[in-house]
């Protein structure tokens, strides 16, 4: 989540718009379709996608 992480990191990752913004997308797809099932599931892998990408952060800085 973006809570355990500063919001500094996101805002210089340069990547974030296209890697989010089709979660996004489905997300409120889910949501209009009334489905909160895939509107969970999209939320879901969006968290496993931020923690991929922090742990690479902290691995390419020798952290982990």
């Amino acid at each position: 989540s973006k809570n355990f992480v500063p919001n500094s990191f996101w805002t210089t990752y340069g990547n974030s718009h296209d890697d989010f913004l089709p979660s996004y997308e489905a997300e409120i797809a889910a949501i209009r379709a009334r489905d909160p099932q895939a509107a969970q599931g999209t939320c879901v892998q969006r968290a496993e996608l931020m923690a991929k990408i922090m742990l690479a952060a902290l691995t390419e800085r020798g952290v982990l």
